[in-house]
């Protein structure tokens, strides 16, 4: 994995001691210091690993068996609380699944201000810290490495870093099947099974860049990357704007074909008042202009007629049991919808109209569940 590989212990106010890993093979790797400006500009073309040294982490092998990793996060200091000498909330903890064997967690406790204080640094750079992970990931099974004044080690009984003089105790009762020496490692009576003529940090970040390595930034302390999230966002804003000009759309539809059947609705009514008082016409032109016209031609005693007709109609219905459904004036002609109890009441309904002097005609008669349902025409 090409890549540029930060080394934390290195850090001034200035930049910071890498190494710059490519795919190139031509091109050699080493160790060097890059001004904060140089780091801003080589994140943008490669993936950047901050490197802590593994004196400030201890290793856990803890057996459980595998969880989703929220509850993992949940139980494990709980189980750990044991093994530790600080409360629970002073402490960071990292896993992967990668480094789950044997039905065990290998598990890295940090102390969390430590870590939440070297990531507030490198942000007031513009640093980004989506990956932070250990030297001590550099080994492989049953190897130690001397860099600089401290010793890394992965065997099978112990995982982590000794200080020098620790580190000669342990190898007096358990020697190094492989233990690697650089040119910056501190002189010791350690015997070294090979001696490499290059500064620890080089080897280190070759190492990196070949094999897994737990990613310390996750759960609370999990970073995320500024393109990556401004990408996001502006998907996220992108589709909140689509969803929203969907929904105008939509009702603004909604809306036109509501106002489209209201439209059609009154069209209906108002050709069918139209028709009433126009019922030879085939087209439906202008109604407010006709109907308003037509009721200015109506003449004094043609209203008087209407009235006439009404009073008289009022004062007949007293004397029957007939019930008025409805009544039309149209053409000088007063229509009538009623129903009455039998055909008898009905004619002596109708002759009583005629002795008034307005003049009856029945069109249509019929029984029903109610009584003889009846219209006539009054004129």
């Amino acid at each position: 994995m090409a890549g540029l590989f930060l080394f934390y212990s290195s850090l001034t106010d200035e930049g910071a001691g890498c190494v710059l890993i490519s795919d190139d093979s031509s091109i050699r790797p080493e160790f060097r210091f890059f001004s904060f400006l140089e780091l801003r500009q080589l994140q943008e073309h490669q993936p950047l690993v901050i490197v802590l040294s593994s004196a400030h982490a201890v290793f856990h092998s803890l057996e459980m068996a595998f969880l989703p990793e929220k509850k993992a996060r949940m139980a494990i200091p709980f189980a750990l609380e044991d093994e530790l000498s600080k409360p629970l909330d002073r402490y960071h903890f990292a896993f992967s699944r990668a480094f789950y064997q044997g039905g065990k967690y290998l598990i890295i406790s940090l102390d969390s201000n430590f870590l939440a204080q070297g990531i507030e640094q490198l942000k007031k750079e513009n640093i980004e810290c989506q990956n932070i992970t250990l030297d001590w990931f550099a080994l492989k099974e049953h190897e130690a490495a001397l860099t600089g004044n401290q010793l890394l080690i992965n065997q099978a009984d112990f995982k982590g870093s000794l200080s020098m003089e620790l580190a000669e105790l342990f190898a007096a009762e358990q020697p190094f099947e492989q233990l690697y020496c650089f040119s910056d490692s501190e002189n010791s009576p350690l015997q070294c099974s090979e001696k490499l003529d290059i500064p620890s940090a080089v080897w280190v970040a070759g190492r990196l860049a070949e094999q897994p390595w737990i990613n310390i930034s996750q759960g609370p302390l999990k970073q995320g990357n500024k393109t990556l999230q401004l990408k996001k966002w502006l998907l996220i804003s992108s589709s909140l704007a689509l969803l929203w000009a969907v929904t105008w759309l939509g009702a603004s539809l909604y809306q036109i074909h509501q106002l489209s059947k209201d439209i059609d609705s009154t069209d209906a009514k108002i050709a069918k008042i139209y028709r009433q008082y126009f019922p030879g016409a085939k087209k439906i032109i202008n109604p407010k202009f006709r109907l308003s016209q037509l009721f200015k031609s109506d003449k004094p005693g043609e209203r008087q007629q209407l009235w006439f007709m009404m009073g008289q109609l009022s004062q007949s219905l007293q004397d029957y049991q007939i019930h008025l459904q409805r009544i039309v004036y149209q053409n000088r002609q007063l229509t009538l919808t009623l129903i009455s109890p039998d055909f008898n009441q009905l004619e002596e309904f109708e002759q009583r109209l005629e002795s008034q002097g307005i003049k009856v005609k029945q069109t249509q008669a019929g029984n029903s569940k109610q009584g003889v349902v009846a219209t006539l025409e009054l004129s």
